[in-house]
């Protein structure tokens, strides 16, 4: 349903489609709120909505799209914080939240998420310190955090992941040396 011209948000009744895998309704000039009944889509494994005019939370009830593997939301209006409930996504690769008002902190339920490859979250005005536990994310391969409100100390261990290949925390306000293990030492 990408690049198309319709008025209307993203419709509730989409729930309805149980057996839905893929979502993609890009560039559509939708308004409104991303629907919580998107959460009762179990078999969905990619929802992107991206560069709409969507605003509003993101809804704490994606957190039960149990198949989910990616969520793209970018170039929208989203407000508020990245909910806690996509820390229960445990087959999440990409989640790209990029071009929001997204503010608070990203919580430590997100950073625990073991499947992440992909974590775009620039411009935004989120805030926070760089958690440990963003390096022990094994599958870890891009980390675009620029353009916020981040500050503290980058973990010392966050070039040890052999599979991270793209790093960028400019226009923040990081503190202290970088003092990153580039080594990648054994697995």
């Amino acid at each position: 349903m990408s690049y198309n011209d319709f008025e209307r948000g993203v419709p509730p009744e989409i729930s309805n489609c149980s057996n839905l895998e893929y979502l993609f309704i890009i560039k559509y000039n939708l308004t409104g709120n991303i629907p919580s009944s998107l959460g009762m889509l179990k078999k969905v494994r990619r929802i992107n909505p991206s560069d709409n005019l969507l605003s509003g939370n993101i809804p704490d009830e994606l957190g039960n799209c149990n198949s989910l593997e990616t969520f793209t939301s970018g170039q929208n209006q989203l407000q508020g914080k990245i909910p806690p409930a996509l820390g229960k996504l445990k087959k999440i690769q990409w989640l790209e939240l990029f071009v929001n008002k997204l503010s608070s902190e990203i919580l430590i339920s997100v950073w625990q998420i073991q499947s992440l490859t992909l974590i775009i979250v620039y411009n935004n005005t989120l805030t926070g310190e760089q958690p440990v536990e963003v390096t022990e994310l094994k599958h870890l391969e891009r980390l675009m955090m620029f353009d916020n409100r981040f500050h503290g100390e980058i973990p010392m261990g966050l070039g040890v992941n052999r599979s991270l290949v793209a790093v960028d925390l400019i226009v923040n306000s990081f503190t202290g040396e970088i003092r990153l293990n580039l080594s990648h030492g054994q697995s």
